[in-house]
């Protein structure tokens, strides 16, 4: 299995998926399953579009005009240095918003390009904001998205600052797997990717090469393998230890907990 089984495969439904009622923004990103608010983003929404892989979606500085939320495919959050090094934030899957913290004034705080062909729901932001306003309950649930959005925010700072290069890529192999069991793209352990050892490096602040040695200590362990855009989870408690992953708490993610062992 490669990457040009689903991966490739997703290009061929995605016209059946653009004018159905799945609604990945609630499901996934405010955790709520309910046809009618799903069937009301629906209605709001004022048109969905289609980009192929490597599109810009947006710049950094650039107005955000609409707000933008991914239907289907993914894309990554990044900015570039003037000296041409990139930095990827995080990686955008179905249902994650391309900018839910724009600045004040109104633009992109980062560049956003796709990594897969995609499909984007576009809302006009006052309509959008009017509807959220009233539904109380919808508007907690998006500030628990916020919420969870700066925490993903610090333990990508926290990746940076203490975890070693190990660490930093078995936890992210484990977060992803987590994140696309949730959509169900992921077969039992074993799941398929678009992303490069390229990506990976300027994600986790570390080189393609040294991506590519601890890929190698990693497929040793017996923890987990890595091949090209495919990534099998062997032994899930092997992966978490060295990913220095304390259990979580009852009711959270052990990769979101992510308590540091000392």
């Amino acid at each position: 299995m490669g990457q040009a089984t689903s991966l490739q495969r997703s290009r061929h439904v995605l016209a059946d998926r653009l004018e159905a009622l799945d609604c990945p923004f609630a499901r996934y990103s405010l955790g709520v399953s309910d046809r009618a608010i799903e069937q009301a983003l629906h209605d709001l929404r004022t048109t969905m579009t289609t980009h192929r892989k490597g599109a810009l979606l947006g710049r950094y500085g650039d107005p955000c005009k609409d707000i933008l939320i991914l239907q289907h495919g993914w894309a990554m959050r990044f900015r570039v240095a003037p000296d041409g090094r990139r930095q990827i934030f995080s990686i955008l899957l179905a249902g994650d918003p391309l900018a839910p913290l724009a600045l004040p004034d109104g633009r992109h705080d980062y560049s956003v390009m796709t990594l897969t062909d995609v499909a984007l729901c576009h809302f006009a932001p006052a309509t959008f904001g009017d509807y959220v306003l009233a539904h109380p309950a919808l508007s907690k649930r998006l500030d628990s998205y916020r919420a969870r959005v700066f925490a993903a925010a610090s333990e990508r700072v926290t990746d940076l600052a203490v975890r070693s290069a190990l660490q930093r890529v078995a936890r992210f192999a484990l977060d992803l797997h987590e994140r696309l069991a949730r959509r169900g793209m992921a077969e039992d352990r074993v799941y398929e990717h678009p992303l490069t050892q390229a990506h990976m490096g300027d994600l986790l602040g570390l080189t393609a090469v040294h991506v590519s040695r601890v890929v190698t200590e990693l497929n040793a362990s017996g923890a987990i393998q890595f091949e090209p855009h495919k990534v099998t989870i062997k032994d899930f408690d092997l992966l978490a230890d060295l990913a220095a992953i304390e259990p979580a708490p009852p009711g959270r993610s052990a990769v979101s907990n992510s308590v540091l062992r000392r």
